[in-house]
């Protein structure tokens, strides 16, 4: 469904991140089961990071070890559409009970379709 030989598909969450941050996402399409985190996180010895993971992940400091705290999260589908819509792009939600819904869920819940090849 979303790989196309063209090249103007991508479907793995880095690479959809990547796409995005060049401006090339003309489609953003998303699972209705797609769990992707954005965290804000923090470390008693004073280290802060942000990173995407799965809810229920659990982060270490890289300096002392602990476990990190998290400040906020928010859902990184929203934080993604949000960036496509202000690009100019769409963003459409594909239910989990459709066909394509089920092939987006079986190669991360996440893909896009370009406006223009990446390199």
């Amino acid at each position: 469904m979303v790989q196309k030989e063209d090249g103007l598909a991508v479907y793995k969450i880095e690479d959809v991140v990547k796409a995005i941050e060049y401006g090339a996402v003309e489609t953003l399409l998303i699972s209705e089961s797609f769990n992707w985190v954005k965290f804000k996180l923090s470390c008693q010895c004073g280290f802060k990071t942000e990173k995407a993971g799965r809810k229920g992940d659990v982060f270490r400091c890289p300096n002392c070890g602990a476990l990190l705290n998290i400040q906020e999260q928010q859902e990184l589908a929203d934080v993604l559409a949000e960036k496509v819509k202000e690009m100019g792009g769409n963003v459409e939600i594909i239910s989990k009970d459709s066909r394509e819904g089920s092939s987006l869920k079986e190669i991360g819940g996440i893909g896009a379709i370009l406006r223009y090849r990446l390199s």
